[in-house]
């Protein structure tokens, strides 16, 4: 039971070749209303909602014209936007072949104790090393012949119940 005795609903999220698609149900989960599809003809990789605030939520999402993006929306899957900057290598010096983005895997959002706090920065709890130093920070581009290695702590974040 949620606080005042009230019965949580619960919120299905799934993502799929020809959109996402959200699923609420009754506290009882006997009756479920369908909401979507939700940007129809994208690829949905990853949907997650951010516990922070039980509103945002993020898409991983792929085009077939304009690649790999992500997609946040602040009212539950009624509007979406686009991020400002699609997930991307940094530029290949001239003459050379650049890596290119396929598709965004997976989405995390931040922890319960930093609300708000995500953007260009790297989270405590993550180490992300190029080639074999760690990264302080995500300002600076990677140079495309650097492999990436993203190291999530074992311990530290929360997971809502």
């Amino acid at each position: 039971m949620a606080k005042g005795g009230r019965s949580k609903r619960t919120l299905l999220m799934v993502g799929t070749r020809k959109g996402a698609f959200l699923f609420h149900s009754d506290p009882a989960r006997r009756a479920w209303r369908l909401d979507g599809p939700h940007l129809l003809g994208c690829i949905v990789h990853h949907l997650v909602l951010d516990p922070r605030d039980t509103r945002t939520m993020l898409m991983a999402t792929r085009t077939g014209h304009l690649g790999p993006v992500i997609m946040r929306s602040t009212d539950r899957g009624r509007t979406w936007t686009e991020s400002k900057q699609p997930p991307a290598f940094a530029k290949a010096p001239e003459g050379q072949t650049g890596r290119a983005v396929d598709h965004t895997f997976w989405l995390a959002p931040g922890l319960p104790s930093q609300p708000g706090v995500e953007q260009d920065r790297v989270r405590q709890h993550m180490r992300i090393y190029v080639g074999t130093e760690p990264a302080a920070t995500l300002e600076q581009p990677i140079p495309a012949d650097q492999k990436i290695h993203i190291l999530q702590a074992l311990s530290g974040g929360t997971v809502p119940p």
